[in-house]
C-alpha cells in the first residue's frame, strides 16, 4: 500500500501516534530530526554504511 502524508499545521493541534508500522527512509542524508525541549538544539539520527546509529547536530529545519 502506498500513501502520502502532509502535515502543515502550526502549532500542531494533536500529537501524531503511530502503532504497528515501519517508516522507510532511503538515500544519503536521510534521518529523523529531534528538537531539544528548550528548542535550541536539533539532532539528527541516521545510520552509517555498517548500520551503526549516528547522531549529528543540525541547524533548525
Amino acid at each position: 500500500m502506498e500513501s502520502n502524508v502532509a502535515i502543515e499545521t502550526m502549532p500542531p493541534a494533536e500529537e501524531l501516534r503511530m502503532k504497528g508500522i515501519n517508516i522507510y527512509m532511503s538515500g544519503p542524508g536521510c534521518g529523523i530530526i529531534f528538537q531539544s525541549p528548550d528548542g535550541r538544539t536539533y539532532k539528527k539520527l541516521s545510520i552509517d554504511n555498517s548500520g551503526n546509529p549516528v547522531w549529528a547536530t543540525v541547524p533548525s529545519p
